[in-house]
């Protein structure tokens, strides 16, 4: 029995201003999900935006310390640990927006 031809899509390549981390994202969404239409590609791009910021927040609070000090000494949170919770949100917003939910299925 013959097997049928696989459809061959051109994939969109990922934004030039985007990271390791959110580059690997898109190809990897994009390639499996054969994403082609504009917003949803809108949507993806947001996605790893969001991916790359939060990568950028861990690093610099990996380097600097969950705390900093204010003038008078005091610690406090790190201000990028907020940073990172918005983009974290953003991410799954844009998961959700492209109907994706990473994990599910997964034991």
């Amino acid at each position: 029995m013959p097997v049928a031809p696989l459809t061959v899509h051109r994939l969109r390549p990922p934004p030039a201003h985007l990271g390791p981390e959110g580059r690997a994202f898109w190809i990897a969404t994009v390639r499996d999900y054969q994403i082609a239409t504009e917003s949803l590609l809108t949507q993806v791009q947001i996605a790893c935006e969001a991916l790359d910021r939060m990568s950028q927040c861990r690093r610099t609070v990996a380097e600097e310390g969950l705390t900093i000090a204010d003038r008078h000494g005091t610690k406090l949170a790190h201000p990028l640990l907020k940073i990172e919770a918005a983009n974290r949100a953003q991410f799954q917003s844009a998961l959700r927006a492209l109907r994706l939910q990473p994990g599910r299925g997964e034991k």
